[in-house]
C-alpha cells in the first residue's frame, strides 16, 4: 500500500521493537489504523518520528 508501512516495516525503519511501535501509536505519535489482524501506519508519520527523534531508546541510558 503506497503511503503506508506495516508494523514490521515501521519497526525496521525506526530501529525499535513491535511493542514500541504500538506504544508510539497509542501515544498518538504514529498515525495508523488496524486492518484485519495488523496495523498499518502512514509513511509520513513514521518518517516524521524518525526525523524528530532519531535515536532509539532512552537518550539518558548510560549517562552518569
Amino acid at each position: 500500500m503506497e503511503g503506508y508501512m506495516t508494523t514490521a516495516e515501521a519497526m525496521e525503519y525506526l530501529g525499535v521493537t513491535r511493542c514500541r511501535v504500538l506504544q508510539l501509536h497509542k501515544a498518538g505519535l504514529l498515525e495508523g489504523e488496524k486492518m484485519g489482524n495488523q496495523y498499518i501506519f502512514t509513511r509520513a508519520s513514521v518518517e516524521r518520528r524518525k526525523r524528530d527523534n532519531p535515536g532509539a531508546g532512552n537518550p539518558n541510558f548510560g549517562k552518569r
